[in-house]
């Protein structure tokens, strides 16, 4: 399996199996247990082409479209849809549906 991805401007091409787990922590990026990416610094713009994204997780704050499993972030989460749960340091804002469990430690508003 393959996914392509743009982090900050520069196209990555990842091989490999479990590409759907993803997360941003420690100024890196670590797909399905693999490094894919390190020594980011500031916002971190991600786009993910191809394949879904399954479980997200970042130290700082993500903004996403749909996510077929859990959402966790240190700081707030903007997102559509997500079949699992999301939990958020900080506020929550779910343009789409959430079909799991919520934990914010600020605001949640779903459907805007």
């Amino acid at each position: 399996m393959s996914i392509r991805m743009t982090v900050n401007g520069q196209v990555i091409n990842v091989e490999g199996n479990n590409l759907s787990n993803v997360s941003i922590i420690n100024d890196k990026i670590i797909i399905g247990g693999q490094t894919v990416i390190s020594n980011l610094s500031g916002n971190v713009h991600v786009t993910w082409e191809g394949g879904t994204i399954e479980n997200l997780t970042s130290d700082g704050s993500i903004t996403c479209n749909d996510v077929a499993g859990n959402v966790s972030a240190l700081g707030s989460v903007t997102c559509k849809d997500v079949i699992g749960s999301v939990c958020a340091g900080g506020s929550i804002v779910a343009k789409g549906y959430l079909k799991g469990s919520i934990s914010a430690g600020g605001s949640v508003k779903i459907g805007c």
